[in-house]
């Protein structure tokens, strides 16, 4: 009958004590297993504050592209308001000028060719410019 080599060698039997000796990592070992603990960490912390850094600067950036195309539209609305407001100022004067009844008898003869009596009028063409 042949032995398996596996088997023929003899491995040594340690006590507790040995075994847990053994197990002990060394003051090298931890404190490198510390240090790179600790630059892993410190790594982390680096990735966090530079995403977060690239999220509010991403942020900031749109906001302020936002407000000044709300200032622009600000603008714009306000000159339309200034050309609103006019409008509605001569309009309230047409109105007012229209309960005259001299200025409708002048807008009818203006505008229908109506003449009072003893008027003779005279119609010219308007003239284009080139």
């Amino acid at each position: 009958m042949r032995r398996n080599h596996l088997f023929s060698e003899r491995i040594p039997i340690l006590t507790r004590k040995e075994r847990k000796n053994s197990m002990k990592p060394t003051t090298t070992s931890l404190r490198l297993q510390r240090q790179v603990r600790i630059k892993r960490r410190l790594l982390a912390c680096s990735v966090l504050v530079l995403l977060a850094g690239a999220y509010f600067g991403i942020t900031l950036t749109k906001q302020y592209f936002q407000l000044k195309e709300a200032h622009k539209e600000q603008k714009s609305l306000h000159l339309a308001l200034k050309e609103v407001k006019r409008e509605e100022q001569r309009l309230q004067e047409e109105l007012v000028r229209l309960n005259d009844d001299e200025y409708i008898a002048d807008l009818a003869r203006i505008e229908f060719f109506f003449s009072k009596e003893q008027e003779i009028l005279f119609v010219l063409p308007k003239s284009k410019k080139p």
